[in-house]
C-alpha cells in the first residue's frame, strides 16, 4: 500500500498479484476506505505485480511485474488516476515468477 502526498486527499494504491492491476482507493480522516479505481492501472494478467513504490516527490509510481520481471512506471495524474509511462527490464535477467519480489525507489 503507498500513500500519495500528490493528491489533495488521502489516498493510497495496492497491487492486485493475481489480477494483474494496481487498485486506488481513498481513505477519509476517520480511517474509512473507498475504492477509487480497481483498475487504476492495468500491467496485465500475467504480469503479476507485487511491489509498488512511490517517488520520494509523490507523482510517480513504480511497480515490480514478478509474472514478466519488468519494472512499470505511472505517473499520478490531477485527478488520482494513473498514467502509463514506462516498462523496462522485461526479459533483462531477473528471475522471472520466483526469486525476486522487492522493489526500492530513488
Amino acid at each position: 500500500m503507498l500513500d500519495s502526498p500528490h493528491s489533495r486527499s488521502a489516498l493510497t494504491y495496492t497491487a492486485n498479484f493475481v489480477g494483474g492491476t494496481v487498485a486506488g482507493f481513498n481513505v477519509a480522516a476517520n480511517g474509512a476506505v473507498s475504492l477509487l479505481d480497481q483498475h487504476a492501472a492495468t500491467p496485465g494478467v500475467d504480469s503479476d505485480p507485487t511491489a509498488l513504490a512511490l517517488t520520494q516527490e509523490g507523482k510517480y509510481i513504480h511497480g515490480f511485474l514478478r509474472g514478466t520481471s519488468g519494472v512499470n512506471g505511472w505517473a499520478i495524474q490531477q485527478k488520482n488516476s494513473l498514467t502509463d509511462q514506462s516498462i523496462f527490464g522485461v526479459g533483462g535477467g531477473l528471475p522471472v515468477n520466483n526469486g525476486a519480489l522487492g522493489l526500492a525507489v530513488y
